[in-house]
């Protein structure tokens, strides 16, 4: 474990890779990052990082803001539940710790939003606790390093959180927790791994076997299914585009979008979206595909015609809808239907 430790140490100080959120040791920036990470490219973050710290550059004004200014600063990430978990967490660190983001990692893993690898990431690096925080990225690479060929499941991610816990439990969690993720990252990647490139070659049990993608083993992908959207298009003379916001439980919680409606039968989407907003669609040439984690979504664009509507809490007209805080979805589809 020496050995690994060392090789861990020497690459981070020779390749650690330069990000916005590691240049700071401040515990609410670095769990910021960590939200902002937890379900988006990192090149993504990179961007928005700093313009989410320009709107809400401490904890406070995160917490006096509200969900909709959050999730509005939030949009074109995605996952909006993670902007409203972290407004959540903001308003009890507020009231519950005076501002100041717990150290212990049982008290952030209390905190909405907050699981166990940010609860490690907040408490190394921000904490200088000597505690893993094992991501994807590491879980791959300590896989592969000690040939750990458990299902996936609690029983395997517990045994690479004690191989973790080992490893940094000597001190330098931050920069051991953070270089495997590196390592992860752009040398041990899912296909065509970079061996010859890997500090930790010579300890690597996959890499001595010949078969490093062999580990970690991968549960069987279940089959997507289809799911149909039925979206109007709906527009006043001037060009305005008419959104609407979704419920704030189910899918795409809070999000706004194009009026939509989905199910499973592309028909009976329609009949839905027609009787609900009671008007006429016709049919136009667009449509859109989306995959989501266990479904794939297909939508269907419809013009509105003898449409009448009066503003509403949930609806609202853009002028801009290209920048239009909407979903994913709705972004495809109204690139689709300006071409």
């Amino acid at each position: 474990m020496e050995k690994v430790r060392q090789s861990l140490l020497d690459f981070w100080s020779q390749h650690a890779r330069d990000l916005p959120w590691r240049r700071t040791t401040e515990p609410y920036r670095i769990w910021v990052s960590e939200i902002m990470l937890q379900q988006t490219q990192v090149a993504t973050v990179r961007v928005r990082y700093e313009e989410f710290l320009e709107r809400f550059p401490d904890v406070f004004q995160l917490a006096q803001a509200s969900v909709d200014q959050v999730c509005e600063q939030w949009a074109g990430m995605g996952y909006y539940s993670r902007a409203k978990n972290m407004h959540a967490a903001a308003c009890r660190i507020v009231d519950e710790y005076d501002g100041q983001l717990p150290s212990d990692t049982k008290l952030l893993r209390a905190l909405p939003g907050v699981g166990r690898y940010t609860a490690g990431a907040v408490a190394s690096i921000a904490h200088g606790l000597p505690v893993p925080a094992v991501d994807a990225n590491a879980e791959r690479v300590l896989s592969r390093l000690f040939a750990i060929d458990d299902p996936p499941g609690a029983a395997r991610s517990n045994r690479l959180w004690s191989l973790a816990a080992q490893l940094v439990a000597q001190g330098n969690a931050a920069t051991l927790n953070q270089a495997l993720m590196d390592i992860g990252a752009g040398l041990c990647r899912t296909q065509s791994p970079l061996c010859a490139q890997c500090p930790l070659l010579s300890a690597c049990t996959a890499a001595s076997e010949g078969r490093p993608t062999a580990y970690p083993t991968r549960k069987q992908k279940a089959q997507r299914r289809q799911l149909a959207v039925a979206m109007l298009w709906i527009t006043r003379e001037n060009g305005d585009v008419l959104i609407e916001q979704r419920t704030a439980s189910g899918m795409w919680a809070g999000q706004w979008q194009l009026p939509s409606e989905e199910s499973d039968n592309a028909d009976d989407a329609l009949a839905r979206l027609v009787e609900r907003l009671g008007c006429v669609a016709e049919h136009c040439d667009v449509h859109v595909r989306h995959l989501l984690t266990h479904r794939e979504v297909v939508a269907q664009l419809y013009r509105a015609v003898d449409y009448f509507h009066e503003n509403g809490e949930r609806t609202q007209w853009v002028s801009m809808p290209r920048s239009a805080p909407v979903n994913a979805l709705s972004r495809k589809a109204i690139a689709l239907m300006l071409a």
